[in-house]
């Protein structure tokens, strides 16, 4: 992205201070100088919503200390997972001798980098709807079943949703919305509005529905509601793994920053 240094800092920084308010609407948060841990009681099992940020850039030392000290806590807390995030990596080597079952995630953030709303033609065969009401979240719960429940286990995917669908009805901030073909529930996306920052997340088309253009039309359509509701950033975090990154690159999205997670089975 090519935007003056200070621009581009203060870009990242807003961003991250996002990510960390996105985790806030559905979990609790518990902060000290050194780290931020978040703990949502209604799913504890939900890694993304019981995880331990990591403040600033530690030393290699700190940051064995800090992942010491919170596997120990998540196993007291008999918990399946202890995630860690990180902006930065620099000590991969250390963590692997540390801990050989570390499982480390690199994450891009990409950043929609039109000024103005685009002028798009979207979809006739689809309709995209806002989760208004339970009825709507009945059928995030049957897109979730259906996408994850034989990796995941359909009672997670259950609980989930329904905790997601709690969210959804009750916080402003954050919205998803459905994408519905020919009347059936075929994919979704969560948009986040916070400050002057718009966060897309949760995007997912069920496989039967892909390369029809579904997943473009549900990114187009939140853009142009981050666009009507103020917003002057608009981005989004994908693994830099995910292919889906390169459908979001051809839409416009560039990326700007990384960001890390580290993962251990308890």
């Amino acid at each position: 992205m090519n935007a003056p240094a200070g621009v581009l800092a203060e870009m990242i920084q807003k961003i991250r201070r996002c990510e960390r308010a996105y985790i806030e609407c559905f979990s609790e948060r518990f902060e000290n100088d050194r780290i931020i841990r978040y703990r949502d009681d209604d799913l504890s099992d939900m890694y993304d919503h019981n995880c331990t940020y990591i403040k600033g850039t530690p030393t290699l030392d700190d940051l064995l200390q800090i992942a010491d000290e919170e596997i120990k806590l998540y196993r007291k807390e008999n918990r399946i997972c202890c995630k860690i995030l990180l902006d930065e990596m620099q000590y991969e080597k250390g963590l692997k001798e540390f801990d050989d079952k570390l499982q480390i995630e690199h994450y891009g953030q990409y950043v929609f980098t039109p000024v103005e709303p685009p002028e798009w033609a979207l979809k006739t065969e689809c309709v995209i709807r806002k989760i208004t009401d339970p009825a709507m979240v009945d059928d995030l719960v049957l897109l979730g079943k259906t996408q994850y429940g034989e990796a995941c286990g359909e009672d997670f995917c259950v609980r989930r949703d329904r905790r997601r669908g709690q969210v959804y009805l009750s916080n402003p901030s954050i919205e998803s919305y459905i994408c519905y073909y020919d009347g059936a529930p075929a994919g979704n996306c969560d948009l986040f509005l916070h400050d002057d920052m718009a966060k897309i997340e949760d995007f997912t088309v069920l496989p039967k529905y892909q390369r029809r253009g579904l997943g473009t039309a549900i990114l187009k359509h939140l853009i142009s509601a981050a666009f009507s509701k103020g917003a002057r950033v608009i981005y989004l975090t994908t693994d830099e793994d995910d292919t889906p990154k390169d459908m979001y690159m051809k839409l416009g999205f560039k990326k700007v920053s990384d960001s890390y997670a580290f993962y251990r089975k308890l």
